[in-house]
């Protein structure tokens, strides 16, 4: 016996060694593939399952988005899968039609100490194993219906290092891939919920978009009759629409039914759709959305752009009060939540407080699939200008003083100083009956009138809103100084700035103020003017400076008799 295994045993040895040579060579040759065979080919086992891991290699299914994948040990002792990253994909059983219909990156999980740990898609909704404890389950949907006759579909996974797009099938290589087939009786068709909210709504860490659903009892669409509880699913980003964030539901319904179906969003700010239905499943990827956006603003005082805490911010839809707000200590308000439709936003002023709107007292706008996205409205307040001329009515204007001070840049030039520039307001009258029209123009005189250093330019004083100038010239009502006298002086309690339409002209040297007299018969137009002298003197010139006066003519128009005159009115330079 030991002469007849001898030479077995030197076969059987010249055998082995000839395998490892060949290993070797092939190692050497290819060393991709020994380092694929070795390390890289996917151990461990993958399965099917419920949404919460209930069952181990679950092979038949009532409806396509139960169907879940697990990985990693199912028993005590059984191989996990190994850690790294990983996609998958659906197939029908031959692996010739793909049938997953998002992009391979939205298939895409990480395994961490055996199991499936995460997914980084986006697309996929996933959950905790609760049955095994660890790890998550990934919702295979969306996925085509298989062509295969039986219902039978295929799931493949494989590290994402081994992915190779023109290999395999659809880039997995089954050497390198596990795969797992099961079947799903289709007796549903798709239903798509989606909520289109913009950056600002979706933004927040916390914000959760959910979507709730249910049946109706009878099938009768002339009653409501939910089947309760309601079916509750959270919405997962899906893509990104124009000015939207898309976040979209897929179930599944059967052809026929009446259902009934509510968005919400919770966790940031709380809001809830109307409920709708009984609606009928009449054809199969039928989509049910909500688009979501919101305004917001401030209130501030004019013209140093203060916020102003507690005013009262009203908004209205198609010509009825939706809701209102307050204004916090910033002035910020917002209206969070708003579905298309046309929309008004207003404040509510504070007349009683000494405060006038500089600006539109509210804006106007619609919003449609074409032109959505958030909106953001300012409104302005100041208080009512309290002016501390000696004359209330100022027709006589007071004459001012200029001072001339050394040039610092030692040209021995003399310039204007504390002055420079100057300003002061005067004032126009007009008087007319009650929703007669009103129309005044106040003309500045030209540039250089006398010489180069002896005509302060006049212009009209602008103010800001934002980056915006706005010239500062105001409307009021008027009040007797006392009831003998006759003597009309403006009230400041009364400012009627918004009622008028005020234009100047480019130059800032004419502006026209143009309106319906209100019931006081009577309106005071205040006008603030500036004046500067640009030219630097010499000494000389300083000493030769002469007093000189401006004419100022302000064009106040009786439409109800057809004619018009001017009022001449003075300032005095010295």
């Amino acid at each position: 016996m030991k002469n007849r295994l001898i030479p077995e045993l030197h076969t059987t040895a010249a055998t082995v060694m000839l395998i490892i040579m060949l290993l070797a060579l092939t190692s050497a040759l290819f060393p991709t593939l020994g380092t694929a065979l070795a390390d890289d080919q996917v151990t461990g086992a993958i399965w099917t399952t419920e949404p919460h891991g209930e069952r181990v290699n679950g092979n038949l299914y009532n409806n396509p988005r139960d169907v879940y994948l697990s990985g990693g040990p199912h028993k005590e002792g059984a191989a996990g899968l190994p850690n790294g990253d990983y996609y998958f994909q659906v197939t029908e059983p031959a692996g010739k039609t793909l049938l997953s219909t998002d992009d391979l990156e939205k298939r895409k999980f990480e395994v961490q100490n055996g199991y499936i740990n995460s997914i980084d898609g986006g697309t996929h909704k996933w959950n905790l194993d609760t049955t095994r404890g660890y790890g998550i389950v990934v919702q295979l949907w969306p996925f085509s219906y298989t062509p295969n006759r039986g219902g039978e579909f295929k799931v493949w996974v494989t590290k994402v290092d081994n992915y190779s797009p023109s290999q395999g099938t659809f880039g997995f290589i089954s050497s390198l891939s596990k795969t797992d087939n099961f079947k799903v009786k289709v007796g549903e068709v798709p239903k798509y919920f989606e909520l289109w909210v913009t950056d600002r709504i979706s933004a927040p860490p916390n914000v959760a978009f959910y979507v709730s659903y249910t049946t109706d009892a009878d099938g009768n669409p002339d009653t409501n009759n939910p089947v309760l509880p309601w079916t509750t699913e959270q919405l997962i980003y899906d893509r990104r629409e124009g000015a939207y964030d898309v976040f979209r539901d897929e179930t599944s319904f059967a052809l026929g039914t009446y259902i009934y179906w509510q968005f919400f969003v919770s966790n940031t700010f709380t809001w809830t759709s109307s409920i709708y239905g009984p609606e009928l499943i009449a054809s199969s990827g039928m989509l049910n959305k909500e688009t979501l956006f919101m305004i917001s603003g401030h209130k501030y005082n004019y013209p140093d752009n203060t916020g102003l805490a507690g005013w009262t911010i009203t908004l209205y839809k198609d010509g009825e009060e939706l809701a209102e707000t307050q204004t916090d200590s910033d002035g910020y308000y917002e209206f969070i939540g708003l579905v298309p439709g046309s929309y008004k936003v207003c404040e509510t002023n504070k007349t009683e407080e000494g405060w006038a709107p500089h600006g539109p007292t509210c804006y106007e706008f619609t919003v449609d699939e074409t032109n959505g996205g958030d909106r953001t409205f300012d409104f302005y307040n100041y208080k009512m200008l309290r002016i501390t001329d000696t004359s209330d009515s100022r027709y006589e204007l007071s004459s001012f003083n200029l001072v001339f001070t050394p040039s610092n840049d030692g040209s021995e030039l003399y310039k204007l100083s504390s002055t420079n520039p100057g300003s002061f307001y005067y004032n126009a009258l007009k008087y007319g009956e009650a929703d007669s029209p009103v129309r005044v123009e106040v003309a500045l005189p030209p540039d250089q009138e006398n010489a180069d250093y002896d005509s302060p330019n006049f212009i009209l004083h602008h103010t800001y809103i934002g980056s915006t100038p706005i010239v500062d010239v105001h409307v009021y009502g008027g009040m007797l100084t006392s009831p003998l006298s006759g003597q009309w002086v403006p009230d400041w309690s009364k400012d009627f700035t918004n009622l008028f339409t005020i234009t100047p002209t480019a130059d800032g040297k004419h502006v026209t103020v143009e309106g319906n007299m209100p019931n006081t018969g009577m309106v005071f137009v205040t006008v603030h003017i500036d004046y500067q002298i640009s030219a630097s003197l010499t000494w000389d010139e300083v000493q030769s400076f002469n007093n000189f006066e401006y004419t100022f003519g302000t064009t106040v128009y009786f439409s109800s008799v057809g004619v018009h005159y001017k009022i001449e009115s003075s300032v005095g330079v010295r």
